[in-house]
């Protein structure tokens, strides 16, 4: 077994893991709460501030780190755990192309395993449970990395902004939105229902519509 890709695998896992965790905590964490952290001298809330207030460029940020990760799971990924499913299969009384074929499939079964249960699923639902304490968390690390990645950014941005054009529609100007009455009743049932109100603040609230 190749250590070397081995290792490279998973740290691009905790890569895959960092930045789907980062794309639903900028999204999920509240506004009010980080400017509160902020006004209490949090230094990493001013960072998240920084994040959620260029919200689009940080999430682009956030799709091509993923991407790339993936794309590098499967390159070291493949080779090295092939080579282990090659030697297991060696010792089976199997026909050399059946044995390949069988490690073919058991490869791409197995990075999928890795890759969507541990890189994108587990992190999207902490993240989402978590949404501020990851964000203070990954707000540093991946403002960097949008420094870093920011002429790749900005192409891939300015492509998606020109092939928006063509299709005749309308680039998104952020992702603030103006709630309904009834979207803000239901948003205040659900905060109820998950215990981020008690019962006299739920009923003033609804008072006031």
């Amino acid at each position: 077994m190749d250590i070397y890709s081995i290792s490279i695998v998973i740290v691009l896992i905790a890569l895959t893991a960092f930045f789907v965790a980062a794309e639903f905590a900028i999204v999920k964490v509240r506004s009010s709460r980080i400017d509160y952290l902020i006004a209490e001298g949090n230094n990493r809330a001013t960072s998240v501030k920084t994040v959620i207030t260029n919200l689009d460029e940080y999430l682009s940020a956030c799709q091509l780190g993923i991407t790339v990760t993936a794309l590098g799971i499967g390159w070291f990924g493949k080779p090295a755990l092939k080579q282990m499913f090659d030697t297991l299969f060696a010792n089976l009384n199997i026909s050399t192309q059946l044995a390949d074929m069988f490690a073919v499939i058991l490869v791409f079964l197995f990075i999928t395993f890795l890759h969507v249960v541990i890189g994108e699923l587990a992190p999207k639902t902490f993240a989402i449970q978590k949404a501020e304490q990851v964000s203070l968390f990954v707000a540093k690390p991946l403002i960097f990395f949008y420094r870093m990645a920011f002429p790749f950014i900005w192409i891939l941005n300015g492509s998606a902004r020109i092939i928006t054009k063509l299709l005749g529609l309308k680039p998104p100007k952020g992702h603030d939105e103006v709630h309904s009455e009834e979207e803000l009743r239901l948003l205040v049932s659900e905060s109820y229902k998950n215990g981020e109100i008690n019962q006299s603040e739920y009923k003033y609230v609804n008072k006031i519509f």
